[in-house]
């Protein structure tokens, strides 16, 4: 008798344990993901102001722009050509489509 009541307890249990771990590392993957899109959102709209007025300067100016903007808002800047940049095949296509 004590057998049966171990055995379907101790499954009831057993099952608990394991849903209760599966949720938390589900919420511990979206919560990551959430968090780097939050990220990834808070700086856009800066890097967007950056690129668009880095557009519309005379090539010269750039690098020292830069150089200043990076110092104020302690973000060390660089320009390099899109081939020694680290970006993945699909985020170069992404940003060749414009997207973000």
């Amino acid at each position: 008798m004590s057998s049966i009541f171990l055995r379907i307890y101790g499954g009831l249990l057993f099952s608990l344990v394991l849903v209760s771990v599966l949720s938390g590392i589900v919420v511990t993957i979206v919560n990551g993901v959430r968090l780097a899109e939050y990220r990834e959102d808070m700086a856009r709209g800066t890097f967007r102001l950056i690129s668009e007025v880095l557009a519309a300067m005379p090539e010269e100016q750039r690098h020292k722009w830069l150089g200043e903007w990076g110092h104020k808002l302690s973000i060390p800047f660089s320009m390099l050509p899109l081939e020694r940049s680290d970006f993945t095949p699909k985020e170069i296509e992404q940003l060749s489509l414009g997207g973000d």
